[in-house]
């Protein structure tokens, strides 16, 4: 997809991939078809930058996926003025999100900085999902074990040190240890 702008564009889950970079101007749809587990990847060679008053919203899925949106980024990721995106920004250097800019998501940055301008980010706890727990028949037999019946024939006891506020004191009395005859 290198070269081409997100915007305007409607996109199924998936994984879209930008030898360089991507831009977005005007609205990027993400539809999920219906799928509540879609996910999509945009993976940038290097930058990631949005104009002014884009967006990008969702359909067809019954949540946010906002979970479900990635956007790994080659350098460094800008949004403009008055953008609102939604997902998990991961870039290599820095994000940039300027005045007005809302994200629905997280904005992580690994080598540089997240400058923020009057913006809104809206955290999302995204909990795993449930998957399904194959079935299966009971075992017929149950095993068993043995536990040692045997006791152990000696025991060593040690008088505890005491501790208290003030000055340091000393305990007395050395440990002791006592055994049982066999």
């Amino acid at each position: 997809m290198t070269d081409q702008d997100l915007g305007g564009l409607t996109l199924s889950p998936g994984v879209y991939c930008f030898s360089s970079s991507a831009q977005l101007t005007g609205n990027l749809v993400l539809d999920a078809q219906g799928d509540t587990n879609g996910v999509w990847v945009f993976l940038m060679g290097s930058t990631l930058k949005t104009a002014s008053s884009s967006s990008v919203t969702y359909i067809n899925s019954g949540s946010v996926p906002v979970c479900n949106v990635f956007w790994n980024v080659g350098s460094s990721a800008t949004l403009g003025t008055n953008t609102e995106f939604i997902g998990n920004i991961l870039a290599l250097a820095s994000i940039t999100m300027n005045t007005n800019a809302n994200l629905a998501g997280r904005a992580v940055a690994r080598t540089g900085a997240v400058t923020l301008d009057d913006n809104t980010i809206t955290p999302v706890f995204c909990a795993a999902q449930p998957t399904e727990t194959p079935t299966s028949e009971p075992p017929t037999e149950t095993p068993t074990s043995e536990l040692p019946t045997e006791t152990p024939t000696s025991t060593a006891t040690t008088e505890a040190p005491t501790a208290t506020t003030g000055a340091p004191t000393a305990t007395t009395g050395a440990p002791t240890a006592t055994a049982e005859a066999p």
